[in-house]
């Protein structure tokens, strides 16, 4: 049951909107709801507990009590009637993120029941609201296509002699919907080809870019328009100045969007920084820093008020690419909080020792990572990672020979870790252990002995697949023959 649908939903929740599913609940007065909410409260307590078995008799037992025989039927009921009340909540939180689409469904029932008075005053409200309202993404002129074609149905419904402008309406707000959607897509589209070299089809995307470069028309009044136009562009094109501009653009117009829709605005912004890193341009890894620094100050880096472990650890290893080390120690700090409750301890911790790390505190960062249980497998593995390059950064050789040991035990053993990421950190270790020894023998190999050996080493690390930290194992390959010998 552990890996049913209903526990992997509740798995995906946060602990306030578990708190909010579980007042929903105290709300159903009948027997029914009594046993869902004890239901509800004996998984919940399980949540946090990967090794405990869930078993349907058990939960029976603890819900009906021993006096009554097990019936798989009723449990299997219990089941779905709480997945479907979840399933009931989790529309209710999508349609809070945007209030007016329930709006609009009663309007339409207020329409189609002819109960006109409602319906005018309701007209009147949403139309006010939506006005009122900063968001100007596609979402907002579908809602205002939605709007207008509501009025257009009660128009006809009137059988007046006189015209009112709800068509116009209705039509130019499908336009506006439907180019910024129609660029929108064919973004992800472009970006889906530049990852996976696929080729989409997209027809008449030639047809809308034409016309939008050709008309001085009110489209460029658009947010949606605009930003997707221009990501369209640094994708296709991929010029400097069409990155600034995307740049401009995100800063007068984020708060258009609804923030998930932001964060994905800024992320296409970053894709195009890191495709400029992987060419060898490395001043873009400032703008990468500039774009997380901006997403932090107007707050739509985070999700329902929390940063994702993934972002901070990002923004940490940016950071300390550019020694920003004042900032990125304030930072580390001052968001720890913010990071998601299951992953907060973990990417602290490493992220802390990464600054230990890379401001020559390395005894520092020793004490962290040997002093802490990290209870997240990958983070384990950097964990590890990251003492390995200390042990050898420092000198400490034997300790480090001592850790790749353990470290290829640690990957033998635990079966969580993918096929792939165990040969990339097995094949990690191996340079690694080789480059050690070599090492180790500098003064013992004759410098013809040393050229070959150490050549031979380079050559192999070079041309490895799939192999973690590779680029920092090139540098340190090199760095040891140009030290030892000035090969």
């Amino acid at each position: 049951m552990r890996h049913s649908k209903l526990f992997s939903t509740l798995l995906a929740l946060s602990a306030k909107e578990l708190k909010q599913l579980e007042a929903s609940l105290h709300t159903l007065k009948s027997s029914t709801g009594q046993e869902l909410l004890s239901f509800f409260q004996l998984l919940k307590k399980r949540l946090g507990d990967p090794d405990y078995k869930l078993d349907k008799a058990q939960l029976f037992r603890s819900i009906y009590g021993d006096s009554v025989p097990y019936q798989e039927k009723r449990i299997r009921v219990l089941i779905s009637q709480l997945f479907q009340h979840i399933h009931t909540y989790l529309a209710q939180v999508e349609l809070a993120k945007y209030p007016v689409r329930e709006d609009l469904l009663a309007l339409a029932q207020f329409r189609k029941r002819r109960i006109e008075d409602v319906f005018g005053k309701q007209y009147k409200k949403i139309k006010r609201l939506m006005q009122e309202s900063p968001q100007r993404d596609s979402d907002h002129y579908f809602a205002t296509y939605e709007l207008a074609k509501e009025a257009n149905g009660f128009y006809g419904q009137q059988h007046l002699r006189k015209l009112d402008d709800s068509l116009q309406v209705k039509m130019d707000s499908l336009d506006a919907w439907y180019l910024g959607q129609k660029l929108k897509e064919s973004c992800e589209m472009l970006n889906r080809q530049n990852v996976f070299s696929v080729d989409f089809q997209n027809p008449m995307i030639k047809e809308i870019l034409t016309f939008l470069q050709e008309g001085d028309h009110e489209f460029w009044q658009i947010p949606s328009i605009q930003v997707y136009y221009q990501i369209y562009l640094c994708l296709a094109d991929g010029r400097d100045e069409q990155y600034q501009s995307l740049v401009d653009l995100l800063d007068r117009l984020f708060s258009f969007f609804q923030p998930e829709e932001a964060r994905g605005l800024y992320k296409h912004a970053q894709n195009f920084c890191i495709r400029r890193i992987n060419q060898g341009e490395s001043e873009y890894l400032f703008e990468i820093f500039k774009l997380y620094r901006q997403q932090l100050a107007n707050e739509i880096i985070f999700d329902r008020g929390e940063l994702a472990h993934t972002d901070y650890k990002n923004i940490v290893t940016v950071a300390l690419r550019l020694k920003e080390y004042d900032w990125v120690e304030d930072f580390i700090h001052q968001y720890k909080e913010r990071v998601q409750a299951s992953f907060r301890e973990n990417v602290f911790n490493f992220s802390l020792a990464s600054y230990f790390f890379e401001t020559d505190q390395s005894k520092q960062a020793i004490r962290l990572l040997q002093g802490v249980e990290f209870t997240d497998v990958y983070y384990q593995i950097s964990a590890r990672q990251l003492l390995l390059r200390i042990y050898y950064e420092s000198n400490e050789l034997e300790s480090a020979l001592y850790q790749i040991d353990s470290f290829g035990g640690f990957l033998r053993r635990n079966k969580e870790i993918s096929a792939k990421n165990r040969t990339q950190q097995t094949n990690f270790l191996r340079w690694l252990k080789h480059l050690i020894r070599l090492k180790d023998r500098k003064y013992v190999l004759s410098e013809k002995d040393f050229s070959m050996r150490w050549h031979k080493l380079k050559d192999n690390i070079y041309s490895s697949k799939q192999t973690s930290n590779l680029e920092w194992l090139k540098l340190k390959v090199s760095e040891l023959g140009n030290k030892e010998y000035g090969i």
